[in-house]
């Protein structure tokens, strides 16, 4: 199994269950066999039915770009529903790296919380007081109240930090 990243392949496993691709493409192209799928590419209904029908083996979710964590669970829910794993994504920040490792814990058939170890050891540490905690290729929620973590007290004044406002 392999993840996917590319409209072409989502569209032509929504084609061999007839149902209506969101993203366009000028060509399908035949999906080799079941495919791990990023989930932002369909809704809820037609991520379910093409787990029902066997085109998706995993499907992998952002929590920050694929309708929060709401949504996320209600993803790995219908995946449970037909016994298949579902992944949590994170390249998004610390903050959502700690949304979707406390999801997992709440969900049994969560397969991996993927990271990026360049971000995790690189700039997520001067984003929040701690991290989830990295142990022997396993990965906890950090202890604490709410997510267990903070944003650090200089992230608002910090000279690379860059502030949007916008007036109603």
């Amino acid at each position: 199994m392999r993840p996917i990243y590319r409209c072409d392949i989502a569209r032509a496993a929504a084609a061999s269950c007839q149902l209506p691709p969101k993203c366009p493409a000028p060509e399908v192209v035949p999906a080799p066999g079941p495919i791990g799928l990023i989930r932002h590419l369909l809704d809820l209904g037609q991520l379910r039915e093409l787990i029902q029908v066997g085109r998706i083996g995993t499907p992998i979710i952002d929590v920050t770009w694929d309708g929060g964590p709401t949504f996320a669970k209600k993803v790995a829910t219908v995946a449970e529903a037909f016994a298949k794993p579902v992944a949590f994504h994170d390249c998004s920040g610390p903050v959502t790296l700690a949304v979707s490792t406390h999801l997992a814990m709440a969900c049994p058939n969560v397969v991996e919380q993927e990271i990026t170890r360049g971000f995790y050891y690189g700039w997520y540490h001067g984003c929040v007081d701690q991290l989830p905690p990295l142990e022997n290729g396993f990965i906890r929620p950090p202890e604490g109240h709410g997510l267990g973590l903070s944003l650090a007290a200089d992230i608002l004044t910090r000279p690379d930090a860059i502030l949007r406002t916008t007036e109603a």
